[in-house]
């Protein structure tokens, strides 16, 4: 979110605040996922690992992910559904233009379209830990960055600001495959 925030500030007036307004309606859902899942199966993954044999414990994996995923997807229609009449209610009293509200919903759709992918991204990342590979998760940390800024300076400038989410799903899904493509070699 930094690097989207960063992105926005040069955009013109309040479209850094159009796009903070957006992300932290989304950030409620997921905290709730990084947290709750991401805690319970780093450690129940941890024992599973140790406990089994590498085939069982990716096997596992493999089902918990395809439960999340149901889930985040689940929650993504639901916010997709409800977008327009919840931010209608929430800023009804603010002075946004219905120009700038088209734009808020527009950008928390593409978040919230990036937020199942962002979720397993995450949860690739604590596998890596797990099957202590935590320098490759490092350094697709840092690449990711760069790509995030790259695309966001080529997406803001044809899509404005919400080209910013937009890059955001794109990086979001470019590393989820190559996690899970590296992953799937590595099970």
């Amino acid at each position: 979110p930094l690097v989207d925030q960063w992105a926005a500030a040069p955009l013109g007036a309040g479209k850094l605040s159009l796009f903070s307004y957006a992300d932290r309606l989304l950030q409620v859902p997921y905290l709730l996922f990084f947290y709750g899942f991401t805690q319970v199966f780093f450690s129940f993954w941890s024992d599973s690992r140790i406990d089994k044999e590498p085939a069982r414990f990716f096997e596992k994996v493999r089902k918990d992910m395809r439960i999340v995923f149901a889930g985040a997807i689940v929650l993504v229609l639901i916010m997709q559904a409800v977008a327009d009449p919840m931010f209608r209610i929430i800023f009804q009293r603010s002075n946004l233009t219905e120009a700038q509200m088209h734009q808020l919903i527009d950008i928390f759709r593409w978040l919230a379209l990036g937020f199942p992918v962002g979720i397993l991204r995450i949860l690739y990342g604590r596998i890596l830990i797990i099957i202590k590979k935590s320098s490759i998760y490092f350094y697709q940390a840092w690449l990711e960055l760069a790509v995030k800024i790259v695309l966001n300076f080529f997406f803001a400038a044809w899509f404005g600001i919400t080209g910013l989410p937009m890059a955001t799903f794109v990086v979001y899904s470019l590393t989820t495959l190559w996690f899970y493509l590296y992953l799937k070699r590595a099970s």
